[in-house]
Formats: C-alpha cells, structure tokens, sequence
C-alpha cells in the first residue's frame, strides 16, 4: 500500500523508515505511549492520541478500508501471536534477516483481511 521497502527482522517485518517516522509523530506529539503486558514481556506500545482524525489522513479512503480491514482480522491478536503469523508466510522464511522483503510475496500470503 505504501510502496514501503520492509526488512526481515528478528521480530518480524518492518519498513525501512519506521524509526524515522515513528520518531517524526513523537516529536510532533502526535503519539500517545502506553505499557502492555505480553505473554513473555512488558512492552511500551505508541498509539495515536484521542485527536487523531482519519477523515484528515493522507490515506485515500480505499487505504483506510484496507487498514480497517486487517484490523478487523488481526485487532484482536497481542504482537507476538502477529509476529508469530508473519513469521509463517514464505516472504518470512525465504529470506535472511535484514533481506528486503519483494512485495511479490504479497501474492502468496496466508492470512488476507477479504479472505481472499
């Protein structure tokens, strides 16, 4: 959706510019963090503040159905059960960490929020 190169990393895929970005909205205070528990840890999650509005987004109205969609599929899942799914898929396990991840494997995936 985003064009965005995504890397093989030990916790699963992650865009290139993530840091970046995630850096960015925190500065802006645009990013509300907050502490969850996992199975196996204590995490720091960021989300967006209460103030977020998707009807201003630079999402085109197709994007954010999308978005709502894999939510719809995945929201109810903690990041290790995510990361665990990622971890299945053939971009996953055909690459070494830090290998980019070619958006032809989007064609092959197992979990498709429309079921498809």
């Amino acid at each position: 959706m985003s064009g965005a190169v995504y890397l093989k990393l030990p916790h699963g895929p992650v865009s290139e510019t993530a840091r970046s970005a995630v850096s960015y909205l925190s500065r802006r205070r645009k990013l509300r963090p907050y502490r969850i528990k996992t199975k196996k840890v204590e995490t720091e999650v960021l989300r967006p503040k209460k103030t977020y509005n998707p009807i201003k987004s630079v999402l085109r109205a197709e994007e954010l159905q999308l978005l709502d969609a894999v939510a719809a599929k995945l929201g109810h899942l903690n990041s290790e059960e995510i990361s665990d799914l990622s971890h299945k898929e053939l971009g996953w396990r055909s690459l070494k960490i830090g290998e980019a991840i070619s958006y032809l494997y989007s064609r092959t995936l197992k979990i498709r929020p429309d079921n498809r």
